[in-house]
């Protein structure tokens, strides 16, 4: 009977071991895909923030040669084909990008 007792907890206690072993696993494994994720979204993050920096380096140069070609960008003749207010008093002729606007409002 004694035997039978000892057995089962034995039993017991190697089930107890396995399963805090396989939650550790477990948990180890969510850990490693979570800093996964966590280095992909800052790889896609850190991507986008270099496009964005491109293409405004690439808009602010064409507005530079639109303002070289067409006098001071805002004359109201609309080079481009655009015309819009830049909110400065008078129509632009740019490509109604916020941040060339402030640059021209400054």
């Amino acid at each position: 009977m004694m035997m039978m007792a000892m057995v089962v907890v034995e039993m017991v206690m190697v089930l107890l071991i396995v399963v805090i072993v396989v939650m550790v696993v477990v948990v180890m494994v969510v850990m490693m895909v979570l800093v996964m994720v966590i280095i992909a979204v800052m790889i896609v993050m850190n991507v986008m923030v270099a496009v964005m920096i491109v293409l405004m380096v690439f808009v602010m140069v064409v507005e530079m040669v639109m303002v070289i070609v067409g006098g001071d960008g805002c004359d109201g003749g609309g080079d481009s084909g655009y015309s819009g207010d830049d909110g400065c008093g008078g129509d632009c002729d740019g490509c109604g990008v916020i941040v060339v606007m402030v640059m021209r409002c400054l």
